[in-house]
């Protein structure tokens, strides 16, 4: 009886954490979508040497540098001066979509990172204060990775 209560609260968590994750993509994505329509040409074919490494660039690398960077450091920076949430989500999604500038014809593009940072951002806050900065991290490189995997396949498709 115990054992069978323990696995069904780790089943209802893992499916909560599940339908959370899944909600995350998908809400990312359709927000991809709304502004790749605008800004089909912001993402040039740099050759087939160059897809391998771009990829795994752009799906691995690239979200755990920008997630611990743009959400972990930004927030453990803010909270020392006593920030609102509200605030630290804004301040992280602004840097975020800043570094993302590619010149003036990019502010489509600029303005998806900053949603895109927005949510990344309050998505780290919430898993940090449900769960640990592990998994707080591990959840946004995961979306992120998802949202550029998606992003870099629809623009790579022509």
């Amino acid at each position: 009886m115990y054992y069978t209560k323990n696995i069904n609260i780790i089943v209802n968590k893992a499916k909560i954490r599940l339908a959370y994750l899944s909600a995350m993509v998908f809400l990312v994505i359709v927000q991809n979508l709304l502004f790749s329509a605008l800004a089909t040409n912001l993402v040039q074919d740099n050759g087939d040497e160059h897809v391998v490494y771009y990829w795994w660039v752009t799906i691995l690398l690239s979200p755990i540098i920008e997630t611990l960077v743009f959400q972990a450091s930004v927030n453990w920076v803010l909270e020392m001066f006593e920030f609102r949430q509200i605030n630290i989500i804004a301040v992280s999604a602004i840097i975020f979509g800043i570094v993302h500038f590619r010149g003036v014809s990019s502010m489509i593009y600029v303005f998806s990172a900053i949603v895109a940072g927005s949510i990344f951002s309050w998505m780290y806050l919430h898993r940090l204060k449900q769960s640990n900065f592990f998994q707080a991290l591990s959840d946004v490189v995961f979306v992120h990775g998802c949202s550029n995997a998606f992003m870099l396949a629809l623009l790579s498709y022509k």
